[in-house]
């Protein structure tokens, strides 16, 4: 698997989300905030919202 994030990449939501009920559903990274090659953060545009 790819370690590298990249804008408009589909994802889909693990298990380890504090929000369950987007367990499995799939988006797409609007948003990375990074500094340094180091990723601190992402958006994700989930489908269907």
């Amino acid at each position: 698997m790819n370690s590298r994030l990249s804008f408009f990449s589909e994802v889909e939501i693990l298990a380890a989300t504090a929000q369950k009920q987007l367990i499995h559903q799939k988006g797409v990274i609007i948003g990375i905030s990074e500094e340094d090659g180091v990723i601190y953060g992402y958006g994700v545009l989930i489908h269907g919202r």
